[in-house]
């Protein structure tokens, strides 16, 4: 036997039960953590707090600063359809049952300068909505 070498003892039955769940706790909290650092998919934006028409404009707008040819605006349905040098970009608004309305963002193809573009709109979009929201009220004197 090297004489350097030392033996620890083997946890018992509960200590066993505890390391395994301490290393389960582990693995769960390493799983969780990487599952945090993906980001969400491109073109998606935050619920908007703004009524459906509000909501509709602000992504009609971001579509048309990016000098987009409408070629689909159905208030209706909630559907936008813009496109740019053969690259298109959709938005779709839908009321959800907490009040609020999601919109989605897509661009249609894979080409990267689809990719471009729908960055550049979702930016638009999310500029026009937080300037909207932080428009001061009117003071009643």
């Amino acid at each position: 036997m090297d004489r350097f070498a030392t033996t620890l003892p083997r946890p018992s039955g509960s200590g066993r039960r505890r390391l395994g769940a301490a290393a389960l706790a582990l693995a769960l909290g390493a799983a969780l953590a990487c599952a945090g650092c993906v980001g969400a998919p491109p073109g998606t934006v935050p619920a908007s707090l703004a009524g459906f028409e509000r909501t509709f404009d602000m992504a009609l707008a971001a579509i048309t600063d990016q000098n987009m040819n409408i070629d689909v605006n159905d208030r209706r349905g909630g559907r936008i359809v813009g496109s740019l040098d053969g690259d298109a970009i959709s938005a779709t608004l839908e009321p959800l049952l907490d009040g609020t309305i999601g919109v989605s963002f897509r661009q249609r193809g894979d080409s990267a300068s689809g990719a471009a573009l729908l960055k550049r709109v979702v930016d638009a979009y999310n500029k026009r909505m937080a300037a909207s929201q932080t428009v001061l009220p009117e003071s009643n004197p």
